[in-house]
């Protein structure tokens, strides 16, 4: 009877251990499967980071682009406008000088008639 015991104890260890045995490859098949997804889903997210970098590089290259526009518009505008403000200036001083002829004109104009009313009269 003992015996038969021992045995009986020895067949359900032997049933437990098989039980646990295949416990244990469940969850080692868990944790490689998780693992997978976790190296999957880190691939996925270094790929969306290394993208994104990208993005931004050339984001960040436009704006420099850009402001280097935005620079070179405005130096040509503050040439522009310095050149408008020399013409106009040159523009005045030929305006001044034809006055000046035509007042110098004009007297004499007026001197020559009043000599020819002189002469006339």
């Amino acid at each position: 009877r003992r015996l038969e015991g021992v045995e009986r104890g020895l067949e359900e260890g032997r049933r437990e251990m098989v039980d646990q045995e295949k416990k244990l490859r469940m969850v080692e098949t868990q944790k490689e499967e998780t693992s997978k997804l976790l190296q999957k889903a880190l691939h996925q997210s270094q790929n969306k980071v290394q993208v994104a970098t990208n993005q931004l590089s050339v984001v960040e290259k436009d704006r420099s682009d850009g402001f280097a526009r935005i620079e070179e518009s405005q130096r040509r505008v503050q040439e522009l406008e310095l050149r408008m403000e020399e013409e106009r200036k040159r523009a005045m001083e030929a305006m001044h000088g034809r006055i000046a002829a035509f007042h110098e004109f004009e007297k004499r104009y007026n001197e020559q008639d009043t000599l020819d009313k002189i002469i006339c009269a």
